[in-house]
């Protein structure tokens, strides 16, 4: 899709650089020679249809642009999680670092947290993708108000914890803050991907 993209912006902006040029070429032309006027309507229609063109092809790379970034996913993920009415068994794959947590909290509703970044509207659409930290995943209760417990993923939390108090200081950062997204446990394996606001969580078709 990117390299779609490029073509056809690229395209667009040469289709708009050579009726410039045609353009140009004709009225220097005409001011040096006095003579060709009567070719100058000709070359004028060729520089707006040679414009629109361009402007078409253009705009339409910046509107896959946007849709692009609008739909990106990363996947960075997956949880496996079933529950015995009281705690929850956990497995979590981490994509990015390839490593594998297993452990055992309470609940029968898991929750993966973490914290966000996205950047301003300029380097999303150059292609910038959010930051995020995974922070932990934490059992929750559908009803009633029984203890909870969480694993805990966040060894030097200092980072964040400036990124989130101070990210209007930041150059070119739109916003920052804490994400979390939740799912029943039932002994069935969720992906997680991430995307310009946030978690999704998919769950897997059995085989």
């Amino acid at each position: 899709m990117d390299r779609v993209i490029a073509i056809l912006m690229g395209i667009g902006a040469l289709f708009v650089i050579i009726g410039v040029a045609v353009l140009v070429f004709a009225i220097a032309k005409l001011f040096k020679k006095k003579k060709d006027l009567k070719s100058l309507p000709s070359k004028f229609l060729f520089f707006i249809l040679v414009a629109a063109i361009g402007s078409s092809l253009f705009y339409l790379g910046l509107f896959f642009q946007t849709f692009s970034r609008y739909t990106a996913e990363e996947k960075i993920g997956w949880i496996y999680a079933e529950s015995d009415s009281t705690t929850m068994r956990i497995i979590y794959y981490d994509e990015k670092k390839d490593s594998t947590h297993s452990f055992v909290i309470n609940g029968d509703e898991w929750m993966i947290e973490g914290k966000f970044l996205r950047w301003n509207l300029m380097l999303r659409f150059l292609g910038k993708g959010a930051m995020y930290k995974i922070s932990r995943i934490s059992g929750r209760w559908d009803e009633g108000m029984h203890e909870c417990s969480y694993y805990d993923f966040e060894n030097n939390p200092k980072l964040w914890r400036y990124i989130l108090k101070n990210y209007k200081k930041i150059p070119f950062v739109d916003t920052a803050y804490g994400i979390g997204a939740f799912q029943y446990a039932t002994g069935d394996t969720f992906d997680i991907y991430i995307n310009d606001t946030g978690f999704i969580i998919r769950r897997r078709n059995k085989q």
